[in-house]
């Protein structure tokens, strides 16, 4: 069974060649269970090209965690705006 790492402070999902049901599993975990963790995604683009070909982009991985988890995540990267706005801020 696995078992969360309670000190997690968030969950970075972004694209991932060798994603797995492990770290799927794990990542839904901390997520759902620890209170504070955040959820974060590096940008929900669907696909990639590669080699004149559409493989599937971080968008998809992410896409399985909200459905793992019913909770959506923080867009850090395009088109969101959400990292530009922070460095404004700061």
């Amino acid at each position: 069974m696995l078992d969360a790492d309670w000190q997690i402070g968030a969950v970075v999902v972004s694209y991932d060649p060798f994603l797995n049901n492990y770290k799927l599993a794990y990542a839904s975990l901390c997520i759902r269970y620890l209170k504070d963790c955040k959820f974060i995604a590096t940008n929900r683009d669907s696909t990639f090209p590669f080699n004149n070909r559409l493989l599937p982009g971080a968008g998809s991985f992410v896409s399985a965690v909200v459905t793992a988890t019913g909770r959506e995540p923080i867009v850090c990267g395009k088109p969101e705006t959400y990292l530009l706005d922070y460095i404004v801020e700061k």
